[in-house]
């Protein structure tokens, strides 16, 4: 997953769509991917950094996908996790999302 401006707009939305949908059973990328528009191929490259950073935990084998493990997941959660440390120089952008709950943020399709 290349890092950009879109890539971090994507992200964004993509966590506000979980957000949404989760309902305490594991998503699959396909019904992500079905609800976004977004390729399986890139939800599964964006999900690997969501997982590393503890977004959500995944479960495998029939009827597995993607738990939510933040509550509070954040927009500032987000871009860090996506990001992977190359805009250090947004910090103070950072600190002022991370007031900025992804539940607040409407997913749009």
């Amino acid at each position: 997953m290349k890092f950009s401006f879109k890539s971090i707009s994507a992200a964004i939305q993509v966590a506000a769509v979980f957000n949404e949908m989760y309902r305490g059973t594991p998503l699959t990328i396909k019904a992500l991917s079905d609800e976004t528009g977004l390729s399986v191929s890139y939800l599964e490259q964006m999900f690997s950094r969501f997982r590393t950073s503890g977004i959500v935990r995944s479960v495998r084998g029939l009827g597995g996908g993607y738990h939510l493990e933040k509550r509070d997941l954040t927009v500032s959660d987000v871009i860090r996790s996506v990001s992977a440390g190359k805009i250090d120089f947004l910090e103070p952008v950072f600190v002022a999302l991370e007031n900025v709950k992804i539940s607040e943020i409407k997913a749009v399709v």
